[in-house]
């Protein structure tokens, strides 16, 4: 597609870690995995949850933006119990804390170690 920038492995092949089309940008699932690919966090829904801003931080900032350009938050959770956990850690994050949300509970993810995921939205103005 004519306009769009993708950043992150496999990018070539269509799946990628963020995207960029004209001002807005699309995050993938962040969490508890980090960049060489282990689980950080094992059992512990914060922990992993406290991944998501760094990594978003730096895919954000790949395209061209901050978190001050974050517009919405997504939350997938495996267990309801993890709300209050993980919502704590978005907290410390002002732009996170601010943004619209949506929760979703799940029975799994992408690895079944993952309790979380956290997924944003950015537009550049």
């Amino acid at each position: 597609m004519a306009g769009v920038r993708r950043l992150g492995a496999g990018a070539a092949a269509g799946a990628c870690l963020a995207l960029r089309s004209g001002a807005w940008l699309f995050l993938r699932g962040l969490g508890g995995i980090g960049p060489d690919g282990a689980l950080h966090g094992a059992g512990d829904p914060a922990a992993q949850a406290g991944r998501a801003p760094e990594a978003a931080r730096a895919l954000l900032a790949g395209l061209g933006a901050g978190m001050e350009h974050v517009v919405r938050v997504e939350i997938a959770l495996t267990d309801r119990a993890f709300l209050a956990p993980v919502e704590a850690v978005l907290a410390l994050e002002p732009t996170l804390a601010e943004a619209p949300r949506a929760v979703v509970i799940t029975a799994g993810l992408a690895r079944p170690e993952m309790l979380v995921e956290i997924r944003l939205d950015a537009v550049l103005a």
